[in-house]
């Protein structure tokens, strides 16, 4: 068996951003330009795909999400608040009436 190595990972890791990575994404949005977005858009609509081909995870439909994710992954508000999803054990446990 190979040799497997953990990495510990902490949330506070998780929700800090680094003052210089949202620099540099701010940069790289105005690299690319504004039109990027709508380039990224453009490409993806002709694989969105059915709900079937989506359940499937069809080639096309896998790209058009690769596309849209990217375009998420270029917005400020996702990497200041990337960890803004994460729910603490006791949402998720009240979801699911386990309190």
């Amino acid at each position: 068996m190979p040799d497997i190595q953990f990495k510990e990972v902490k949330a506070d890791a998780i929700k800090y951003v680094d003052p210089a990575q949202s620099e540099a994404a701010q940069g790289m949005r105005a690299a690319l330009g504004a039109d990027y977005a709508v380039k990224l858009r453009a490409e993806a609509a002709p694989h969105t795909g059915s709900k079937l081909a989506r359940s499937k995870h069809q080639i096309g439909t896998l790209f058009a999400n690769a596309k849209l994710r990217e375009l998420e992954l270029l917005k400020l508000e996702v990497l200041e608040n990337r960890a803004a999803g994460m729910k603490s054990k006791a949402e998720t446990a009240g979801k699911y009436g386990w309190r």
